[in-house]
């Protein structure tokens, strides 16, 4: 809009009539992409990312948790794999988590928060496993 009202500045100095401005070239339609093929091909829309499947499990499994315990022995540690900043529970549901762990780490995935750093000392209070 400016460039026109300079356009009809500029020839109106100089006694000319003022040119209207071209109209803008539309762009050329894309090529369509071939269809797939079964490659891997990298996170996307169509294709949600891999490592957010991994969370949705982790925290899946982590819904099952009963933390229910009679001793300290009785719960254990998770980490941060399913989005938040890990926590307490009990060792059945811990032992549930580490291979989804493990494919966490193994698929380079990262983590969604900055958590504190935190000792894992699992207690059992009032038959619940808490920090």
């Amino acid at each position: 809009m400016k460039v026109a009202a300079l356009l009809v500045l500029l020839a109106c100095a100089c006694g000319r009539e003022p040119v209207a401005p071209a109209e803008p070239t539309p762009e050329p339609p894309r090529p369509v992409e071939p269809a797939a093929t079964g490659a891997a091909v990298a996170p996307s829309a169509a294709s949600p990312d891999p490592c957010q499947a991994i969370r949705d499990r982790f925290n899946q499994e982590l819904a099952k948790r009963t933390d229910q315990c009679s001793t300290a022995s009785d719960c254990a540690c998770h980490g941060a794999e399913g989005g938040g900043c890990g926590g307490v529970t009990d060792s059945s549901t811990a032992k549930r988590l580490e291979p989804i762990s493990k494919e966490f780490h193994d698929k380079k995935c990262r983590y969604t928060v900055q958590c504190a750093p935190w000792a894992c000392e699992p207690k059992c209070q009032n038959g619940r496993c808490t920090r």
